[in-house]
């Protein structure tokens, strides 16, 4: 329900963050596709189009991000993060085999594959795209909103904690080699379906 409010909502496309939400809007879409267009015209407005990644439009990072972004609205957290909303934490709170593991290390958004017993794998990527100032290119977020994260990440004491994945065995340090600037989002962001935007 909270990715399909995300796709209805947020005005761009959307993938999504969730193996285990994938699986059963692909079980909906095979036994009753009619009842799962009549269910999203009645709660949201109109039928969610489910795409699968090769069709979906621009960068699937990009459609990782607006996710994120309209899941966190949607709980009353600040849209920049650095908390993951729970759709982004379904998989691992399922340990979800061949999911998607969602944490946040030293204040980053990240991403890991789980195995096939639902453990995060130790490599951990921390996509720029997820991060506040990717989401202010994205024009997910407004200046004002990322000023404002600036201003208290600058009150921050240095070494305080970072959310979830704090004490784990993975790290997104600036020289880890998944976490370099660069992004291994674009084919492998923790998504292989989503909704289009508007």
């Amino acid at each position: 329900m909270v990715f399909f409010d995300c796709v209805a909502t947020s005005g761009k496309p959307c993938a999504l963050p969730s193996l285990a939400v994938d699986s059963v809007w692909h079980a909906w879409q095979r036994l009753a596709p009619l009842k799962l267009d009549a269910f999203c015209l009645k709660h949201f407005g109109r039928v969610i189009p489910h795409l699968e990644r090769a069709v979906m439009p621009g960068r699937m990072e990009d459609a990782i991000a607006a996710s994120l972004v309209r899941a966190r609205e949607l709980e009353g957290l600040r849209p920049e993060g650095p908390r993951l909303p729970s759709l982004f934490l379904l998989d691992r709170k399922l340990r979800m085999p061949n999911g998607f593991g969602y944490t946040v290390l030293r204040g980053r958004p990240g991403y890991g594959e789980l195995d096939a017993r639902g453990r995060l794998d130790p490599l951990v990527s921390c996509p720029p795209a997820l991060e506040a100032a990717g989401l202010l290119a994205a024009g997910l977020i407004t200046n004002e909103v990322y000023a404002a994260y600036m201003e208290r990440a600058a009150r921050r004491p240095e070494g305080s904690s970072c959310g979830s994945g704090c004490g784990s065995s993975v790290s997104c340090d600036a020289g880890s080699s998944s976490c370099d600037g660069g992004s291994s989002c674009g084919s492998s962001c923790g998504s292989g379906c989503g909704g289009g935007g508007d």
